[in-house]
């Protein structure tokens, strides 16, 4: 995480971040506490998501296994993105247990409407989990939620940064650039 916030803050990024948003989740809090001192951020300058927007995907009997398990629920993503993982089937509602990539979807753009009314013309870096925001990187960028663990794979630890100014090209996110290529004092080419 040390590393991954030190490249927020290189040369390689051309924005400043305003604002860590993470999900409650401990991992991910402790995550975002490293980054919040890395980059400089203030502790007023951290929000954590209390309502389960950026929590990971449900995964049901695959929760807490081997994360190699998820290949098959990414093959049924790729064939309908309603499909669900494997439910906990001694739960009192199974079908609570799992989430489609769709419902990742609507997750998504619930989140997305919340922090561009909250934060509108802010950076901000999401700290959040592999499939969700694999999903979220779809969702952002138009593309068929189904392919998001191929066109959108998020390592432990990884930085991207999504340019919101202008549409993507290829609907590949490859930017280092966080304002766009026309914000103020902005000298890096906006690579979406």
């Amino acid at each position: 995480m040390r590393d991954a916030a030190r490249r927020i803050v290189s040369n390689e990024f051309d924005g400043a971040p305003s604002w860590l948003y993470t999900s409650n989740f401990q991992r991910s809090f402790q995550s975002a506490l490293i980054v919040r001192e890395e980059v400089g951020l203030l502790f007023s300058q951290m929000r954590t998501e209390f309502s389960g927007l950026l929590d990971p995907r449900k995964m049901g009997a695959l929760d807490f296994g081997s994360v190699n398990a998820w290949e098959s629920v990414w093959a049924n993503d790729l064939e309908n993105p309603l499909s669900t993982p494997p439910p906990v089937l001694s739960s009192l509602q199974p079908s609570a247990s799992v989430e489609s990539c769709f419902d990742l979807y609507r997750r998504a753009l619930e989140a997305f409407t919340r922090l561009e009314s909250t934060y509108y013309g802010e950076d901000l870096i999401l700290v959040s989990h592999q499939d969700t925001l694999s999903v979220f990187a779809a969702a952002l960028n138009g593309t068929d939620l189904g392919r998001h663990h191929i066109d959108y794979p998020f390592g432990l630890g990884e930085v991207r940064c999504i340019d919101l100014t202008s549409k993507p090209k290829d609907s590949v996110i490859s930017p280092f650039d966080l304002r766009g290529e026309y914000a103020i004092g902005d000298s890096a080419t906006n690579y979406i």
